[in-house]
């Protein structure tokens, strides 16, 4: 009778293993699936804040769809970099600093007059 019992709780323990194994497995998978879930929000948020950067821009400064699609890489640049969370303060602030200077650099005269009077769109576009 002791063999018998013996095996018995012996299989209890592997069932019991079996199970906590799956449900760390389980659990995993999940923390990853989340993950890539916000990540992908995040990008879509990222690409949506650009359109509506853009849209704001060409509402207000006439350009053409070449500037329009540079733009649009730009803002997207802008967005990654305040999203990017392995780099300091003063690394963002460069970042930013170099895509105003982007943007300015790629506008004409009256465009870079228009843009930079209006300080609400310079400080959206820019920060």
């Amino acid at each position: 009778m002791g063999f018998k019992q013996t095996n018995l709780d012996l299989m209890k323990k592997l069932i019991l293993a079996f199970v906590v194994l799956f449900s760390i497995s389980v659990n995993a998978q999940n923390k990853e699936a989340a993950k890539t879930a916000v990540a992908a929000e995040q990008s879509l948020s990222n690409e949506q804040k650009a359109i509506n950067d853009v849209t704001a821009f060409i509402s207000v400064i006439n350009v053409d769809a070449t500037l329009k699609t540079d733009l649009y890489t730009l803002m997207m640049m802008k967005y990654e970099a305040i999203a990017n969370t392995k780099s300091t303060k003063t690394e963002r602030e460069a970042s930013l600093k170099g895509i105003e200077h982007k943007l300015l650099s790629g506008l004409n005269e009256a465009q870079r007059k228009q843009l930079t009077s209006n300080s609400e769109l310079f400080q959206r576009m820019t920060h």
